[in-house]
């Protein structure tokens, strides 16, 4: 038969169970976090698209899966966890609703596993970096995947000046601007080599038939 302190001290044990992952992560000698903060930057260039993420892992205790807004700031919670990004279509997410998406299996959703931790990560005491700033970009879709890329990177440094860096967007061809379209409507920005030598493979055969046109007349 237990007593009632031993009792009271298991719930208590129990209770830093649930906690010390979260609040408590030890940093080794010589290590130090630097928080993050993460955001997609460009959601709203999307509007027949939205915008979920989904986070799996073993201490989940913040709303999930959650819908990212144009300042909704990423987070996966815990460091053992990983977060997953999808794009749905806007007409089949307000049919079914957010907590009725069968996110594991549905094939209609466009995903990417997020790259970063989005909340923080640890680094050496000797590195200046204190905080980071980052924006990711959505870049386009592609077979089932939504492209995202490091748009923007501003990073906190003690003694130093803020360090500030822009990223320009993947070159991926056949690269889709939204879910659903056609191959009429491939970003031109991900295929844009292949595109101008098309058209200037079009010009030089063009140019190749006038004059040979103009050739058989005075010819004949």
């Amino acid at each position: 038969m237990y007593s009632k302190h031993m009792i009271i001290l298991l719930c208590f044990l129990l209770a830093g169970l649930f906690i010390l992952p979260v609040s408590a992560d030890v940093m080794p000698p010589g290590y130090k976090a630097v928080e993050r903060t993460v955001f997609i930057e460009n959601v709203e260039e999307y509007p027949n698209v939205v915008f979920v993420g989904n986070i799996q892992g073993p201490v989940i205790q913040c709303k999930n899966p959650y819908v990212i807004y144009p300042n909704t700031t990423l987070t996966q919670f815990y460091k053992a966890n990983n977060l997953t990004i999808y794009a749905i279509d806007r007409s089949y997410f307000e049919k079914y609703g957010l907590e009725n998406l069968d996110l594991k299996s549905g094939t209609e959703f466009y995903s990417c596993s997020f790259p970063i931790n989005p909340d923080w990560y640890s680094t050496t005491i000797v590195n200046p970096v204190n905080r980071e700033e980052i924006n990711y970009s959505v870049a386009g879709f592609k077979d089932n995947h939504l492209i995202l890329y490091m748009s923007y990177k501003k990073s906190v440094r003690s003694g130093l000046p803020d360090k500030i860096e822009h990223f320009d967007p993947p070159q991926i061809d056949g690269l889709y601007k939204n879910i659903g379209t056609s191959s009429n409507d491939i970003d031109s920005s991900g295929s844009s080599n292949s595109l101008e030598s098309s058209m200037f493979s079009n010009i030089l055969r063009d140019i190749y038939d006038f004059f040979s046109n103009l050739f058989r007349i005075f010819v004949i």
